[in-house]
């Protein structure tokens, strides 16, 4: 039987699809543009559902998932306290940590950049 998170996928996809397919081509004017924003919004929600918990993936490839949160992360980083020296690999963790995001919310910036 398929889990939550499956079936919620599954109905944003079939939400998603029936709209595009079906409501969207029928819109005019300023509809038109509100309409394709909404699909853009399940197509993003949709991503987002598949690609999980992006921060706390990054947290825990730092090892500092039980420690701190995204915050944290942040303003450790701002305050020079988080570093390559303080948390090896922390370069090339943000760097695909970001990539993850972009997948998420805009994959065509990467597909544009090869990347």
């Amino acid at each position: 039987m398929p889990d939550r998170n499956q079936l919620s996928r599954a109905l944003l996809d079939i939400a998603y699809s029936t709209y595009r397919d079906e409501i969207v081509g029928e819109l005019s004017g300023s509809k038109r543009y509100t309409g394709a924003m909404i699909a853009n919004a399940l197509a993003i929600a949709a991503r987002e559902m598949e690609a999980g918990d992006l921060g706390q993936d990054l947290l825990s490839q730092l090892g500092a998932g039980d420690t701190m949160d995204l915050r944290e992360l942040a303003q450790g980083i701002r305050e020079g306290l988080i570093n390559d020296e303080t948390y090896p690999g922390l370069r090339e963790a943000l760097l695909g940590f970001v990539r993850e995001q972009l997948k998420v919310t805009n994959p065509r910036f990467l597909e544009r950049r090869g990347g």
